[in-house]
């Protein structure tokens, strides 16, 4: 049987600066990823 497991994450207060800064790091490629596929889409390649 597979479960689940939860694990809660206490940051140090310059470890979560740091999370927040890869966060935003992520969400600017995730985002500029979508951008462009909705462009190469939009150009009817997709």
């Amino acid at each position: 049987m597979v479960t689940g497991r939860r694990f809660r994450v206490e940051f140090t207060d310059a470890q979560a600066v740091f999370a927040e800064q890869i966060g935003a790091v992520c969400r600017a490629v995730w985002n500029t990823g979508l951008e462009q596929r909705g462009e190469y889409r939009r150009r009817g390649r997709g």
